[in-house]
């Protein structure tokens, strides 16, 4: 289910339905599983869940041959719901009662179409896991990064893009991971001074990419990543 935009959406209101009885922004914070005294993180974290249904929409209007109309019926319902989704002193009730079992089905019946077209990929719960704590031992060792002050804070932005996406996977999923880590191997190239850096800083960059880029496969198969332009460039740094 984690593997498409539709699974996501699938799981979390599930999962919000469990919290019917609680204030939304206690909700919030267990479903998404976020820091509660960071304001800021949790409206950000809502906010990427309230455009799930914009990005399964566009999906699904890509798919050839299928009734789009059958496949977003669950869109009105979940549209009502997500309106009160930053309503947090409110009730959790209140947005879970916008839909019902029968808009969760449709839901189920858009995933397995968005998964039975393309190759949608994968990434395991512990291997998220480690990436995000490689991400934080990278975090620290380019705190010693030899060179400019903006090589290191393009760095560090992109890592921290990284990190935010393994973090918040229950919403971005592997795509999100796939397109943080696309962009965070693009500034490492372009941060090394040779093919041959040797900066710490710089190999633990490498050996993050490489691991993250090894980590994602293709759902369908469970091989390794080998398109979407991550191992063209994953090769040129390979030799680290």
């Amino acid at each position: 289910m984690m593997d498409t935009s539709a699974g996501r959406l699938h799981e979390i209101l599930v999962d919000l339905r469990k919290w019917a009885n609680a204030p939304l922004r206690q909700a919030w914070v267990r479903v998404l599983d976020v820091d509660d005294e960071d304001r800021a993180g949790l409206f950000s974290a809502i906010s990427m869940v309230v455009e799930l249904p914009a990005t399964v929409q566009a999906q699904v209007l890509l798919l050839p041959d299928v009734n789009h109309d059958l496949l977003l019926r669950w869109v009105p319902a979940v549209d009502s719901a997500f309106g009160l989704a930053h309503t947090l002193e409110g009730s959790t009730g209140q947005l879970t009662g916008q839909y019902d079992d029968t808009t969760l089905y449709a839901l189920e019946s858009t995933t397995d179409a968005l998964s039975r077209h393309g190759n949608a990929l994968h990434m395991e719960p512990d291997l998220v896991t480690d990436a995000d704590a490689k991400v934080a031992e990278l975090l620290t060792a380019l705190e010693n990064l030899e060179g400019s002050e903006e090589t290191k804070a393009m760095l560090v932005r992109h890592a921290l893009r990284l990190q935010a996406a393994l973090r918040m996977y229950r919403v971005s999923g592997p795509d999100g991971v796939k397109e943080a880590l696309v962009d965070a191997t693009a500034a490492l190239i372009a941060a090394r001074t040779a093919e041959d850096d040797s900066r710490p800083a710089i190999r633990k960059f490498a050996d993050v990419v490489s691991f993250v880029a090894d980590s994602l496969q293709i759902a369908a198969t469970g091989a390794p990543l080998i398109a979407l332009g991550v191992n063209e460039i994953i090769r040129q740094i390979s030799s680290h």
